[in-house]
């Protein structure tokens, strides 16, 4: 395993699409689920993982999350997309606390090696979407984990 030994931001002038793979992973997490303990980050990283090792939604970890509409975060217009950008000002200290622990969770996705606690989940929701959303009927809950609700596709 290669532990984060040096902390990577985004470069400002460079699209999501041009940046370094845990450069936009950690952006994901810290976008979808900054202020989660330790566990629900984890569980929205291996879902994206799971995601990734499906092949459905692209054979990289930008194909994954750059797809559209499928992360809030980058979806055009959301506030997050503006924060994760400047993550070492946009928060202050808890910010920059905040992407330092995303990107450690990021490292070890995308080593493979922290094991899946979501039970092969490939998306994720909280209780107040699962109100908005109809996706949802075709899934199978695989965890609750905190605030999230994991689920995969039923078989």
């Amino acid at each position: 395993m290669n532990g984060p030994t040096q902390i990577h931001t985004p470069i400002s002038e460079l699209s999501w699409r041009e940046q370094i793979p845990i450069v936009v992973l950690t952006a994901a997490l810290w976008g979808e689920i900054r202020s989660g303990k330790l566990e629900e980050i984890a569980a929205v990283g291996c879902a994206i993982r799971n995601r990734r090792n499906s092949g459905r939604w692209g054979d990289t970890w930008k194909d994954v999350l750059l797809f559209p509409k499928q992360f809030s975060c980058f979806n055009p217009g959301n506030v997050n997309e503006a924060k994760m950008r400047d993550p070492n000002h946009s928060e202050g200290p808890l910010g920059r606390l905040a992407w330092r622990r995303c990107q450690a969770i990021a490292q070890v996705i995308m080593d493979d090696v922290l094991p899946d606690n979501t039970g092969g989940a490939t998306h994720y929701l909280t209780p107040e979407a699962a109100e908005r959303v109809h996706w949802d009927d075709r899934m199978m809950v695989t965890r609750i984990i905190g605030g999230h609700i994991f689920l995969r596709e039923a078989t």
